[in-house]
């Protein structure tokens, strides 16, 4: 989701400053939120998925972006933006929102969850229409290969924004080491590149370290 809007910026499209009114003058606070600010979790938006309750009930429920951002849209920020960091998928549904790419996948696999007795049963209910761009996506490994050689090799984003992309910015750049869409750290003195996800049924990781060109992708 980071690189499709950034690749948008590279078109001159948008750009990571532009105020989140562009596109949503109605949401509230959106002249004071940029997408850049949603990109790297500063931007203060309630997460939706944090909600007491969201992740037993509300999560089966089939909703259209607009609905999925009116239940979020009128819970207090977390804080002004740029001010903090704090990990939120309601940024990325709303970055979806910009983007509104949506596409129909035949044949989609169920995932499965172990319980605490050692059983193996099909996930609880959920609707991807919830996760939407926070985490709503599908590849393969071999695929998120292929994405990791295209986007670390420049034919994605030109190297100014990949840069940008991979560059914790603002007062909370320490705090989070979040850049865009993605973890900056080091693993065993190595810089990585990385970013994790888990879902109902469905656990995955992606890491990158350029100084080796190693990409690790994990799925189950």
């Amino acid at each position: 989701t980071a690189a499709a809007v950034l690749a948008q910026a590279d078109a001159g499209r948008l750009s990571p400053d532009d105020p989140l009114a562009r596109f949503f003058p109605d949401f509230p606070g959106a002249a004071g939120i940029t997408l850049g600010q949603l990109l790297d979790h500063t931007a203060g938006v309630a997460n939706l998925t944090a909600r007491p309750g969201y992740l037993d009930v509300d999560v089966r429920l089939d909703r259209s972006t607009a609905e999925l951002v009116a239940s979020f849209r009128d819970l207090p920020p977390d804080f002004p933006p740029g001010t903090a960091w704090r990990y939120s998928n309601s940024g990325y549904v709303l970055l979806g929102a910009v983007l509104d790419h949506r596409r129909v996948v035949p044949g989609m696999a169920d995932g499965y969850s172990t319980e605490p007795d050692g059983r193996v049963l099909r996930a609880r209910p959920i609707s991807m229409t919830q996760p939407h761009a926070a985490g709503a996506l599908v590849s393969t490994v071999d695929d998120l290969w292929r994405w990791q050689q295209g986007l670390y090799g420049g034919r994605v984003l030109s190297a100014a924004t990949l840069a940008r992309m991979t560059t914790p910015q603002g007062p909370v750049a320490t705090q989070s080491r979040y850049a865009y869409g993605l973890l900056v750290q080091t693993l065993r003195g190595e810089p990585m590149l990385h970013h994790g996800g888990g879902i109902h049924g469905y656990l995955s990781s992606l890491v990158y370290l350029p100084s080796s060109r190693l990409t690790v992708a994990v799925l189950r």
